[in-house]
């Protein structure tokens, strides 16, 4: 049996990297980096996978990665999962990039907030980028109604 556990890291729950400009040119004045991680695990607590979010929005606390990742983790019942987080699903990387190069199945945290219903709403969007990529989407969104935060989903090919 396998068990994948997916973990959002908000503002309580980011990795945190120390650097120096010594020997780092990028690192921030405060001498960390502090990134919004999400991480896969297997039942037996093996951290199979950590994807830093690419795409931030109105994040402040958070720092952009140099790089984008492209993160895919392997479940112990052949499937691939690209991970990839929240504002990333409305950009080429990494969501559609990894799509492109063969997954197709991911798993996606997110905190969608919606601000102009029927607009953004988070499970069309999701849906909608399920069929355009004819892949597989595990969506969990946190759910907070009071803050216009709602919506996860399954999604087979854009099929809920």
């Amino acid at each position: 049996f396998f068990f994948f556990f997916f973990f959002k890291c908000c503002d309580d729950c980011s990795e945190v990297k120390p650097c120096t400009n010594a020997t780092d040119p990028h690192c921030p004045s405060d001498g960390r980096y502090q990134y919004n991680t999400d991480v896969a695990f297997n039942s037996d607590g093996l951290l199979l996978g950590k994807y830093h979010k690419t795409h931030l929005f109105y994040e402040a606390q958070f720092d952009t990665p140099l790089h984008t990742e492209f993160v895919t983790v392997d479940s112990g019942f052949g499937v691939k999962f690209g991970m990839f987080t929240c504002f990333d699903m409305l950009f080429q990387d990494p969501a559609v990039i990894l799509a492109e190069h063969g997954v197709h199945d991911f798993v996606y945290p997110t905190a969608w907030v919606y601000y102009e219903p029927p607009f953004l709403m988070s499970t069309e969007i999701q849906q909608g980028w399920s069929r355009a990529t004819r892949s597989n989407l595990l969506a969990a969104n946190l759910d907070d109604p009071s803050v216009s935060m709602t919506g996860s989903g399954i999604f087979e090919s854009g099929l809920a």
